[in-house]
């Protein structure tokens, strides 16, 4: 299967899954696209059992191997999608490799204060929430 089939099922999956099992992959905040963007990249690394390095691996990816995902995902600035555009801060992402005990509720990407008490968590599986600080806290146990 060619790399563009292949990036076309994908998103198509991804897409699919997400209006499976009664609830939406984003429960429809404002300016999610992008940070759901980020996660289906992210998604498309891990699901071949790696993770970037580090935001510059991350980055050279999306602009690399990649960049025909992010055209289709509608990604204009690859370094913007680092930055919540609805808390204006840096995202926090999981880099290199997972540990032991990662799972498919694994949050691999968040925002830092998200607003009005919530915010988005991409997952390890390329879903998306929008969270209360209670959930939140659930997802990312203090180390």
């Amino acid at each position: 299967m060619s790399t563009s089939r292949l990036l076309n099922v994908l998103i198509l999956l991804l897409a699919t899954a997400a209006g499976c099992g009664g609830k939406p992959s984003v429960s429809g905040p404002q300016n999610a696209e992008e940070f759901k963007s980020l996660t289906t990249l992210y998604y498309a690394i891990a699901r071949n059992g790696e993770r970037p390095k580090d935001a510059a691996d991350f980055k050279q990816r999306i602009q690399g191997p990649l960049a025909p995902m992010a055209e289709k995902l509608k990604v204009i600035d690859a370094e913007g999608l680092f930055t919540s555009k609805r808390d204006g801060k840096p995202l926090v992402i999981v880099y290199g490799a997972p540990p032991a005990s990662a799972g498919p509720q694994e949050v691999v990407i968040h925002e830092q204060d998200g607003v009005d008490g919530k915010r988005l968590v991409g997952f390890a599986t390329g879903n998306v929430e929008e969270v209360d600080q209670a959930r939140f806290d659930q997802l990312t146990p203090k180390k």
